[in-house]
């Protein structure tokens, strides 16, 4: 996944504001046994994510931040022995915290 964020501090640099996404691929796996048979397969899929939140700068190189994520694929396709295609949604909504250190070069 190839990922880019903007930061921005509208508010004196002690709070910013941050966004940004990437683009790339995840593998979808779907190991089970229906209808008699076994299946495990995988299947490489295109991704994308989004991203969104704000942070608190409490000190001049950490930051703690709440967002929210939404991570989404292309529908992966698999087909039993038998004939049958099974369809995956895979997507994901995330509320995140976190902890970041910052490395000025």
């Amino acid at each position: 996944m190839f990922s880019g964020f903007y930061d921005f501090s509208p508010f004196k640099n002690s709070f910013e504001i941050y966004f940004g996404g990437g683009i790339g691929a995840a593998t979808a796996q779907l190991t089970t046994i229906s209808l008699g048979q076994a299946l495990d397969e995988s299947a490489m899929v295109f991704a994308y994510q989004l991203e969104a939140g704000f942070g608190w700068n409490f000190r001049s190189s950490f930051n703690f931040s709440l967002g929210y994520r939404f991570f989404n694929t292309a529908e992966p396709e698999f087909v039993l022995s038998t004939g049958p295609r099974l369809r995956m949604d895979l997507s994901n909504h995330e509320f995140i915290t976190k902890l970041r250190y910052r490395i000025d070069l």
